[in-house]
């Protein structure tokens, strides 16, 4: 051979190992590249979910395999499904859940990738019966660890087999695992520290979050927003009589009946002790009276086991806002009017769904209805006070509507766009009044952690109604009278005062100048209420109001239990009419609720008002 044939051998050899070494570059730059991507990518997620959809989707595109998989080890070593996707990016479901499990327990007993190019070539795992019904050819699988513990694996895998897999397609794929594993694990400790250790709901702290962060976009790029609180009715008994473990349990349940209730884009959470929140965005009052129903029937009709022998039966109140963006401004503003709707609730006896529907601006379902002359006097009253300011009282029985005609006024008023408070005094504990109304500074005593707003102040410029003044004690009474008079709060703790401008309302059901005789009222309150205030007439002195009340009732359940009720037989009214309410409207309505639910007939028959039970039927 000549030297001069030698010499372009050579040449050829090294200009070809030049050309390998140049593709070699370039095939590992494009998989770093590719690398960095999914690394941005999956970097946006921290929900669990989307980084595993993230990271199978990449595991697809790079491998040319069919399926991917995420399964997940626990402490124990038992293996479970997670997430499956295929080639056309289509979710598979448990049902579609099928893969070698002799290539899962072989990644568990070595932590060690596994790359088999013609499964049928394999003598490992040939004659499996996995391998063999799936008719696998290609498989890819790698352990996902952190700390050198264990936590799942990624695995791919095709019907066609794989001409080879060079170094760099193997060092990629274990690459794509061990970031794999970072990402879900940071995943799974955002999640754990969002979810609700109790019922698996959202915890409030990420509700409130997110909560924030759909009101910013309504109001940025419109549409609606509704906000839904559920109480357990009596919940505290049930602790105190079968224990913290049985109320636990019972939570538990609840929460896994919510969870299966709402729909993806709803955010369900345990909102604090036995109070759930949910908000769904896009949906309005029908919507939101559909869905709490829902709720309401899974949690009524279930039955909760407290001991070995006996189950017991819960009841939930409810309360529903629904807002239009133009009048949602922070997550505050919803929460303040949908702790009001779920107070009305219960301040009926509980078991009970109150919604204010602010799109078409009118409270549901309650309305004033009558036609007598105390009746007309009484919408005089709502009217013209509603043009003040000034502070008012609204006198009247249990059940004659104090709350509601407190809220009518604020409707009316220039202040109904901003919140209307209600404050329940008879229910407030006398050591938490001046905290509840007035609120305290971080470390003004033992356990206050953080600054909290009173009551006074998250109605600013808004309504707060005090329910029930006369329980309130002396000392608290002069504070009142002061914001009244100065317009001015001080939180607990604070060293100077904050300036507030809210419209008082209160009621009492007691008389306030017997109270203020025998010294447990203030004088100079009172003198200061009683410029504005409304006495409500018992429902048994405006007879010609029962008749319009009830048939509004009765058209309002009938919608509400799909009901064709058209009215009242002539025997019922007679019985209506003649009937004692001493607990006024609200025990007519709670009536008539019943009557529409027993009856059989279109017609509300007599037998189907059953007033007997009391005994005191005129």
């Amino acid at each position: 051979m000549k030297h001069g044939d030698k010499y372009k051998k050579k040449l050829k050899k090294i200009k070809t190992k030049k050309h390998l070494n140049n593709k070699h570059l370039i095939k590992e730059n494009r998989y770093l590249k590719a690398l960095l991507e999914i690394t941005n990518k999956i970097s946006k997620y921290k929900e669990v979910d989307k980084v595993i959809k993230a990271i199978l989707k990449a595991s697809l595109e790079f491998t040319n395999a069919d399926r991917g998989f995420i399964m997940l080890c626990n402490q124990e070593g038992v293996w479970s499904y997670k997430i499956g996707i295929d080639v056309n990016k289509k979710l598979l479901s448990l049902g579609d859940f099928k893969v070698s499990m002799s290539v899962i327990n072989k990644i568990a007993s070595d932590k060690k990738s596994i790359f088999l190019k013609d499964v049928i070539k394999e003598k490992e795992f040939k004659k499996k019966k996995s391998i063999r019904e799936l008719k696998l050819r290609m498989i890819l699988a790698a352990p996902l660890e952190i700390n050198e513990n264990l936590i799942g694996a990624l695995y791919v895998d095709s019907q066609t087999p794989m001409k080879d897999f060079s170094e760099i397609e193997k060092k990629f794929f274990e690459a794509l695992a061990g970031l794999s594993s970072v990402a879900l694990n940071s995943a799974q400790l955002y999640e754990s520290s969002i979810i609700d250790y109790l019922t698996g709901l959202k915890n409030s702290y990420y509700f409130n979050l997110k909560l924030q962060e759909d009101v910013t976009r309504i109001t940025r790029y419109g549409g609606k927003i509704s906000l839904l609180l559920l109480d357990l009715d009596g919940f505290k008994s049930i602790n105190y009589t079968f224990g913290y473990l049985t109320g636990n349990r019972i939570l538990q349940k609840i929460g896994e009946l919510i969870n299966n209730s709402v729909r993806k884009p709803d955010l369900a959470t345990r909102w604090g002790g036995d109070e759930f929140a949910i908000v769904c965005p896009e949906t309005d009052a029908h919507g939101m009276m559909t869905l709490a129903r829902r709720i309401q029937r899974k949690i009524t009709k279930f039955s909760y086991s407290v001991s070995a022998d006996q189950k017991i039966k819960i009841t939930v109140s409810i309360g529903i806002v629904s807002f239009p963006t133009i009048r949602v401004e922070t997550k505050e503003q919803l929460i303040i009017e949908a702790e009001n709707a779920l107070f009305l609730s219960k301040s009926q006896g509980g078991d009970k769904i109150t919604c204010f529907n602010y799109l078409n601006r009118e409270p549901l379902p309650v309305e004033l209805v009558g036609v007598s002359k105390g009746h007309q006097k009484l919408l005089k009253q709502i009217n013209d006070f509603s043009q003040s300011a000034s502070p008012t009282l609204i006198l009247g029985e249990d059940g004659t509507g104090k709350t509601l005609v407190a809220n009518c006024i604020h409707k009316l008023s220039s202040r109904k766009d901003f919140p209307f408070i209600v404050v329940n005094c008879d229910v407030i504990s006398k050591i938490s009044f001046e905290d509840e109304l007035f609120g305290h500074e971080k470390g003004a005593f033992a356990g206050a952690v953080a600054t909290k707003k009173g009551k006074f102040e998250r109605a600013s410029y808004g309504t707060i109604l005090l329910r029930e003044i006369g329980v309130i004690p002396l000392p608290l009474q002069e504070k009142v009278l002061r914001v009244i008079n100065e317009k001015k709060i001080r939180r607990i703790g604070a060293k100077s005062s904050i300036k507030t401008d809210v419209r008082i309302i209160v009621t009492s059901r007691s008389n306030l100048v017997n109270e203020m005789k025998k010294g447990r009222f203030s004088s100079a309150l009172f003198n200061r209420l009683k410029r504005f205030t409304i006495n409500i007439p018992q429902l048994r002195k405006r007879k010609k109001d029962i008749l319009p009340i009830a048939e509004h009732y009765l058209k309002f359940y009938s919608k509400v239990y799909k009901k064709l009720s058209k009215g009242f037989s002539d025997e019922a009214k007679r019985k209506i009419l003649a009937y004692d309410w001493l607990g006024n409207a609200r025990e007519l309505r709670y009536y008539i609720e019943k009557a529409v639910i027993i009856t059989k007939g279109n017609t509300i028959s007599s037998d189907d008002i059953d007033l007997e039970s009391r005994g005191n039927s005129k």
